[in-house]
């Protein structure tokens, strides 16, 4: 429970923060990798977080309190999140190409 409470706190926090950074740097748009960058990390990361919220609030109030289970549920959520830190990142170093 203590897990899927810090998973929720980090997906708060990284929301707003990666929609900063697309903001924060200049796009040209004659730059094909750069404009289909924007679109996927502008459009589609941002709903994967929020269903990745959704599931989390989801497991944290249905699922059975096997630890096992558990486990694995918040190490999966953990990992998909940070996946998507780690594209944003790999996106913000993209546009200084």
């Amino acid at each position: 429970m203590k897990k899927a409470k810090l998973y929720l706190k980090i997906s708060a926090i990284m929301l707003p923060i990666i929609l900063f950074f697309l903001r924060l740097f200049p796009i040209d748009n004659d730059n094909h990798i750069q404009v289909e960058l924007r679109n996927v990390f502008l459009y589609i990361i941002p709903i994967f977080l929020f269903i990745s919220l959704m599931a989390a609030l989801f497991f944290m109030l249905f699922v059975e309190k096997s630890k096992r289970k558990t486990a694995f549920i918040n190490a999966f959520l953990i990992s998909f999140n940070f996946f998507f830190l780690g594209m944003t990142l790999v996106s913000i170093f993209a546009k200084f190409l």
